[in-house]
């Protein structure tokens, strides 16, 4: 028997299909079923009519039935119902279609403004005026948008995410913003060239379509939770550094509280005597960032790596709510609260009555049995400070002049 070569099959040819073929012949079949379900409705109604037989009509509704229905994975759904698959394969579509709306509108909303718009930031960060352009106001009106919303629409078409990672983008406009915003803090503080790397690195690594703008904020605040730890640990680190080659010599000087900041003195105990001008200013600021602005006694804390630091604070009863502000503000946690003896039974109002708020910061010192201050007396709060924790001490708010204790005046708050 010969061996033959096999020769070579000619591939065969399919000549390849236009949209417009395709949509032809979906037409034609359509016209066609129609065609065959008005043949066959005629039908059924001649029969009916005529009474020709109950086995004759099942048929012929049989007939109709499968021109009028479709089966999906063994499910008979009706005319004009799509298949579970077609539904999502349709709702993808939409999704990717609402994100590149959104990317191109903003696109296109920078080109504008870099074209006509009256101000225009340069590479470089200079601003660029055109006298005569349209100003953002204008833009909004004719858009019929917010006009807060123009300069974010601006900072997201011309961020260059837009070019390298359009395809893993979020869809909505709020997280677009989000992560414009979230480089300018990574930028702030990693500076601009690291800050933009680690973008990058979020963008590639965990950042998807899919994600929203309240799961982006929960990576930034991951981030700034981190930042603040990293920042509180190089603090405490200087101080120890210092306050380790330091002992501190004490003066009769009294000092205000900017001259005692400079001395890079860090206290234990600190007890505090605000006047009611300096307590309803403090309520007045509200948030407790806006306190500890205002009055950093913050800057007065040792470091609590192997023991406590405390503040004693004697205020009248109905300023209680400001101590609590100023705790926060100050870094630390309320403690203990020290009350007038009561021999009553009854309760009595304590609104006009002067308390003393324990704060207290680090490693809670163990007692044998809890203890009581003599009275409100700035002295004999000292004395308490004196017996529950560790030199160097200082009083703000009094000339009180006891042996080991700093004396710091500061005026009350205008």
């Amino acid at each position: 028997m010969s061996d033959k070569k096999k020769l070579p099959q000619k591939p065969v040819h399919k000549p390849s299909q236009s949209k417009e073929f395709v949509e032809a012949r979906r037409v034609h079949a359509e016209t066609k079923k129609m065609k065959k379900l008005k043949e066959l409705n005629q039908e059924y109604d001649f029969v009916k009519k005529n009474n020709l037989g109950k086995k004759q009509i099942t048929k012929i509704e049989e007939q109709i039935n499968s021109l009028t229905t479709k089966s999906v994975e063994g499910e008979v759904l009706p005319a004009g119902t799509l298949s579970k698959q077609e539904y999502f394969n349709k709702l993808h579509k939409i999704k990717d279609d609402i994100k590149e709306y959104h990317i191109d509108f903003a696109v296109f909303m920078n080109e504008l403004n870099q074209n006509y718009g009256r101000e225009v930031k340069n590479p470089d960060g200079t601003i660029f005026t055109r006298p005569s352009g349209l100003t953002y106001s204008e833009m909004a009106d004719e858009l019929k948008i917010a006009r807060s919303s123009i300069s974010k629409w601006i900072q997201i078409g011309s961020h260059r995410m837009i070019k390298d990672n359009r395809n893993e983008l979020p869809m909505s406009f709020n997280a677009l913003y989000e992560l414009v915003t979230f480089e300018k803090t990574l930028m702030k503080d990693l500076g601009n060239r690291d800050g933009s790397k680690k973008f990058d690195s979020l963008l590639t690594n965990n950042i998807d379509a899919g994600m929203t703008s309240n799961e982006i904020k929960e990576l930034v605040s991951i981030h700034d939770k981190r930042m603040r730890s990293k920042k509180k640990k190089e603090i405490e680190s200087k101080f120890h550094k210092t306050d380790e080659s330091k002992t501190f010599e004490y003066t009769e000087k009294i000092y205000n509280l900017p001259e005692l900041v400079k001395t890079k003195i860090w206290f234990n105990s600190i007890v505090l005597i605000p006047t009611e001008d300096q307590l309803k200013h403090w309520k007045s600021l509200g948030p407790t960032t806006y306190i500890a602005e205002d009055f950093p006694l913050h800057d007065l804390r040792n470091t609590s790596h192997v023991g406590s630091v405390n503040i004693f604070i004697r205020v009248k009863a109905e300023y209680l709510d400001v101590v609590f502000l100023c705790l926060r503000a100050w870094g630390f946690n309320f403690r203990d609260i020290f009350i007038p003896s009561n021999k009553e039974e009854q309760l009595i109002s304590a609104t006009g009555d002067y308390i003393v708020i324990q704060g207290e910061r680090g490693k809670t010192p163990q007692y044998d049995k809890p203890m009581n201050i003599v009275s409100t007396d700035s002295e004999d709060i000292m004395k308490y400070a004196e017996k529950i924790s560790t030199k160097p001490n200082v009083i703000i708010g009094e000339v009180i002049k006891r042996k080991e204790w700093t004396i710091c005046i500061d005026e009350p708050a205008r």
